[in-house]
């Protein structure tokens, strides 16, 4: 009977503790909701939570309205509280690209680089950056990384066929891979499509 009363306790405690977690409820009461309506919501739900999704959605709200800077500095209020919170860090990339902040821009997919080396979505972003702004030697050591990974990245392979005939010959006939453009389709809370190039949602 005493292990009953307390296995029955302790559910009860649990579904206590998963109902009284306000962050919850405003994720729900947030439904549907976009740009100053949203930001002011999760505004209001950060005073009473430390939910990562409230911050996430507050910084994403941001951004929608094209308040660059300040979902930067929403995703390091969190990042302070989650560390190891990696989309926080997407978000970051997206902001400072967005907000042509490209110092900080590079700097923030070296950070992300430094928690997730192998992936080679943000060292081909990074490389490309190289590319663009002349920065040869160093294209070309991002993309031999890359390679490491993915032996048949594009990105890669079209940076350092410029000066290899092997790599040349191994891209002859191919068009270079384009970075996509900035889309208005992502999923909401998915970090990684944002900083990839499939955009934000705009409306409902």
């Amino acid at each position: 009977m005493h292990r009953l009363f307390t296995a029955a306790a302790l559910i009860l405690l649990l579904i206590s503790c998963q109902s009284t977690d306000p962050g919850n409820s405003y994720l729900e009461m947030a439904e549907g909701l976009y740009g100053e309506e949203a930001e002011a919501l999760y505004s209001q739900a950060l005073g009473e939570t430390d939910n990562a999704a409230i911050y996430y959605n507050l910084a994403y709200s941001h951004l929608q309205q094209g308040e660059f800077r300040e979902a930067a500095a929403v995703a390091d209020e969190a990042l302070a509280i989650y560390p190891d919170m990696i989309r926080f860090m997407y978000l970051k990339a997206y902001a400072y690209r967005e907000a042509g902040m490209m110092r900080s821009y590079e700097e923030q997919l070296k950070a992300i680089l430094g928690k997730d080396p192998a992936n080679t979505m943000i060292r081909t972003l990074l490389a490309n950056r190289y590319k663009v702004t002349l920065r040869t030697e160093l294209a070309e050591q991002e993309a031999k990384t890359i390679l490491l990974y993915d032996h048949t990245n594009k990105d890669a392979i079209s940076i350092l066929a410029q000066n290899s005939s092997f790599y040349k010959a191994i891209s002859s006939g191919e068009t270079q891979q384009e970075l996509p453009e900035w889309r208005h389709e992502p999923k909401l809370y998915d970090a990684t499509r944002i900083l990839n190039g499939e955009g934000l949602i705009s409306q409902p």
